[in-house]
């Protein structure tokens, strides 16, 4: 059987003289329980409405603080989708600048292309033309040769032309100081033709008048009766 605090006396339980009516059992040092009285409705209510207001706190703070992380995602998922737009802007400007660098490429590549092919063309002619040159090249390397000892057999030749020359010279010289001679020959030979002719029409003069005088000198014959 549980004692009661009328039992136990002061001495046991100092503090229950000062404890209320209607307190919950106390267990002093010695692990004994007392009764207590009935408790009050307001302070049930109370412990409730406290209970009830700090659940509902956490619960305000859980939500609030779910609220807020609520917000900050959707803030962050709206500077994340700003961020993606500004981005995707970005990215369709390096598309479109992408693309028209691509066709301008393109363009560059084609015209190339058919830079390649004029070239591989003027090459191939350019090969073609180096073979007919070289064709050529061996034909003038023989014409040469023959040139060459054309030009060989020609110098020999104006060697000898060169002593013929010479020798044609002082056969000019020659015949030029016999031509002189004879030019002074003729000289005198017309001064003397001169001369000659001089004397000649005297002669013939003298032989005129001789003739002339022969015939006033010879008789005059009788004249022939009819």
């Amino acid at each position: 059987m549980m004692p009661t605090p009328e039992s136990s006396g002061s001495a046991s339980s100092p503090s229950a003289s000062a404890r209320p009516a209607g307190a919950a059992p106390d267990h002093d040092a010695s692990g004994v329980s007392y009764q207590a009285g009935p408790r009050p409705a307001g302070l049930s209510w109370t412990l409730v409405l406290g209970v009830a207001t700090a659940a509902l706190l956490i619960l305000v703070a859980v939500l609030w603080s779910k609220t807020s992380a609520r917000d900050r995602t959707i803030i962050a998922n709206q500077n994340r989708a700003e961020q993606v737009e500004a981005g995707s802007v970005v990215l369709k400007t390096s598309l479109d600048e992408a693309t028209a660098v691509s066709a301008r490429l393109q363009t560059q590549l084609d015209e190339a292309t058919a830079a390649t092919a004029a070239a591989t063309t003027e090459l191939e002619a350019a090969k073609a033309g180096t073979v007919q040159l070289q064709t050529e090249s061996d034909k003038l390397r023989t014409t040469s040769a023959g040139f060459q000892t054309e030009m060989n057999e020609a110098k020999v030749a104006a060697i000898q032309l060169k002593g013929d020359i010479e020798v044609a010279k002082r056969q000019t010289a020659s015949a030029q100081a016999e031509l002189a001679k004879a030019k002074t020959e003729l000289t005198e030979l017309k001064a003397k033709l001169t001369e000659a002719n001089t004397q000649t029409a005297a002669l013939q003069k003298n032989f005129d008048q001789a003739q002339l005088e022969m015939t006033r000198m010879q008789p005059i014959p009788p004249a022939k009766k009819r």
